[in-house]
This record gives structure tokens, sequence and C-alpha cells, in this order.
């Protein structure tokens, strides 16, 4: 995979670097720009990265302008210690809202989704799930969510029906990583083709129904531009 970095701080520069290589020592840095300049050049004479990792304040502006002056595909996710910012960034279609001090877990996500786009995973007609006392197998079409909460993880179905299982909510992420499901907060994991509603307070928030479970599950603001990007919105 090839990241590009913009940033103007060569430290978190290098906090970026250092946690790239720990998901992937294989990750390609194929550069790191300090400004709106040096990254329309970079984007304009170059191929485009498989990433790229943006900071939003940079030496010479924000660096929506550079989305603005060039035409960008390739996912961004923006990087910043500002909130403010976060409605700007679902604007441009970033993919993910990452907030400073970054967190290597949201990152790897990050990485990890660039991944299945680049090479998609074969999808899962069911799923065995370890549960006290006896092993389930479920229809992965059947599941409306995954929810970790309590300290558990439960599987809902679409019918409603509560599976709390001992598997890992990372374990059942990649087993399910070909399948149409995506992370909208990090207690809540759910399946696109359940969700029956969208609910927007405003334009910086948003909320999801899923068939089986009865309140609606709050997106947090790292995963709202990548729903709306979904459901084309």
């Amino acid at each position: 995979m090839r990241v590009l970095i913009i940033e103007d701080e060569q430290q978190s520069v290098e906090i970026t670097r250092g946690a790239l290589r720990s998901i992937d020592a294989k990750i390609e840095i194929v550069g790191a720009l300090p400004s709106i300049k040096a990254s329309v050049d970079w984007l304009r004479n170059n191929p485009e990265p498989d990433l790229i990792l943006c900071d939003v304040r940079l030496e010479d502006g924000e660096s929506f302008e550079i989305l603005r002056r060039v035409r960008v595909s390739a996912p961004i996710g923006f990087i910043t210690a500002y909130d403010e910012y976060a409605r700007e960034a679902f604007r441009m279609h970033g993919l993910r809202y990452l907030t400073k001090p970054l967190q290597i877990d949201e990152l790897r996500e990050l990485v990890q989704v660039v991944r299945d786009r680049i090479n998609p995973p074969q999808p899962r007609v069911r799923l065995t799930l370890a549960c006290e006392g006896e092993m389930r197998v479920v229809q992965v079409k059947e599941i409306g969510c995954i929810m970790s909460e309590n300290g558990g993880v439960t599987i809902v179905m679409e019918n409603g029906e509560k599976i709390a299982t001992q598997m890992l909510v990372g374990r059942l992420e990649a087993q399910l990583a070909g399948n149409n499901f995506v992370r909208v907060s990090r207690r809540a994991f759910v399946n696109v083709d359940k969700i029956t509603r969208l609910l927007r307070a405003d334009k910086s928030t948003l909320a999801v129904k899923v068939a089986g479970w009865a309140d609606p599950i709050a997106v947090s603001r790292n995963y709202i531009a990548y729903i709306r990007k979904i459901f084309d919105c």
C-alpha cells in the first residue's frame, strides 16, 4: 500500500510514520508534504497513492484547498486536533476524520478499509460463533448488527434475537471483511443491508436504525463521511 502524508509538523509526520510501520512494515510512504503548494504539485506529477493522510492546518492554509485545486480520487483520512473542521472534512468526502493525538486502532481500521477496497475479500455465507457451552452457526445475511457493550459482544439478528458470543469484535470484523458490514462507532458494527433509516439532527450528526435493534445507533464523527458516501446523502 502506498501512503502520502500531508503534514507541516515534523513530529506529527514521524508519529504517523511510526504508526503505519507498526501496522504493516510493508506500507510505503511515498511522500511527506508540508504545504498546499507542495501537495498540489506532487499530486499533479505523480501516480495517485492508495491513501492520503492529511492534516487540516498546513503552513500555507487549510488542506481543503488542495482538493479544490486538483482532482483526487484516493481515499483521504483527515487528521487534526480541531473539531471545528469535521463538517468541511465530511463535505470534502473524507473517508475518516481522525483526531490528534492519533489513535493507532483508528488508523489500523482505516488502513484495513483501504486494503479491502484494493483487494476485496470473499464474502462469507455463514458465521460460526463461540458461545457459552456451544457453537452457534448463523447466516450472515440475517445479522443486523454486532454490538460491543458491558465488556461483551452480542450478535443481533434481524428478527431481534441476541446471541452473546465469546469471540472478540476484531476477529468478527476480520471474518466479515468481505461482507457488506461497516463500523459506525467503537461499539457498533452493522450490516449495511439491514440499515432501515438514517437520522440526522444536523449536518454534523448522524444515527442509523438497524433491523433487530430497537434504538437508533449513533454514528461516531470519524465514520459519518463514510456512511454518507455509502448512502449518497
